[in-house]
């Protein structure tokens, strides 16, 4: 079932949401040829009250579970887009810390930083587009915090 839900991640949303219609609408298709085979209209037309208190209940239940979802899915991307906005903030913080030092100290500390941010957009959202991490990114982002470590202040 992972490969699957991967598989979906992995194409665009058009494509996702075509497969997982075209699913669906398949799926219906056959429950109502099937039932049409074993049971005739008249017979069907017994259960129409009962049926339909049934599916409206459901309907409820599954319009509420809906926006649940819809909600922690907001709640997720709102919280994704704050840790990126405090990341961009602290390379941004960097940036100034490296504009008060002297350029050679400076130097090995922009380059770090520079493959630290090569190896977000290279490595790290593609990963993350498939739900995974990427190992280059943090290893650069230790790379980068060892240097800023290491690094000495003007004299």
């Amino acid at each position: 079932m992972e490969h699957v839900s991967q598989w979906l991640l992995a194409l665009p949303v058009w494509a996702a949401a075509s497969v997982l219609i075209g699913i669906g609408g398949f799926a219906t298709a056959s429950g109502i040829l099937v039932v049409n085979a074993i049971w005739t209209p008249l017979e069907l037309a017994e259960n129409n009250n009962v049926g339909g208190f049934k599916f409206a209940f459901l309907g409820q239940v599954v319009s509420a579970l809906l926006g649940f979802v819809l909600l922690e899915a907001g709640t997720t991307y709102i919280a994704a887009q704050g840790h990126v906005r405090t990341e961009v903030s602290a390379l941004r913080q960097v940036g100034v810390i490296l504009g008060q030092m002297d350029p050679l100290a400076a130097a090995p500390l922009l380059k770090a930083e520079q493959r630290y941010m090569l190896a977000v957009v290279e490595h790290e959202w593609p990963a993350l587009a498939k739900g995974q991490e990427s190992e280059a990114a943090t290893d650069s982002l230790k790379e980068f915090y060892r240097t800023f470590l290491v690094a000495q202040p003007a004299q």
